[in-house]
């Protein structure tokens, strides 16, 4: 589980290295979660919200928003949500290969593997204006590419190409 993965290779060792450990948040839930991987949440402190009607409530501005998973599964939903909510985003390159729009030290983060990540979560702990600068470019990113207006051109452009082989055929 990436999760878990991410608390052995990342979370842990980069808490150690701060005065004041950080707060790990966990949105969503855990129903049917496995005991153990409960138990390493309580270990990392860590703050498990349930499902959540409104995200804003929980999605801080400038907080780090995490994506560990290793494998490139497909779109990452998640990734526009944080990018929209300004969060800084540290993603696996694997989990954001489907998004060009992710531009690493731009807009977010974007590192190899675990262990990089938590590396990662610890430059942007130690460097707040950073972290402000990486959040607020992700923020202009989701309002210049996923937002309906962004979204909705080049939706009708792949319309049209739908449009114009029937078009053809009709004239044949």
């Amino acid at each position: 589980m990436s999760v878990t993965n991410f608390l052995d290779a990342a979370w842990f060792p980069t808490c150690m290295r701060h005065k004041a450990q950080p707060e790990l948040w966990m949105v969503g839930s855990m129903k049917g979660a496995p005991v153990e991987f409960m138990a390493e949440l309580k270990r990392a402190k860590a703050v498990c919200t349930g499902f959540v009607q409104d995200l804003g409530a929980v999605l801080r501005p400038h907080d780090i928003h995490i994506v560990p998973w290793e494998l490139p599964t497909g779109t990452r939903t998640r990734i526009p949500v944080a990018l929209n909510h300004a969060q800084a985003l540290v993603s696996t390159k694997a989990a954001a290969i489907c998004l060009p729009e992710l531009r690493d030290n731009e807009n977010c983060i974007l590192v190899d593997d675990l262990r990089e990540m938590g590396q990662a979560v610890n430059a942007l702990l130690s460097d707040p204006d950073k972290r402000k600068r990486i959040a607020d470019a992700g923020r202009n990113t989701f309002l210049q590419h996923f937002t309906r207006a962004s979204v909705q051109p080049r939706f009708q452009q792949f319309l049209e190409t739908l449009r114009m082989p029937r078009a053809m055929a009709a004239r044949a």
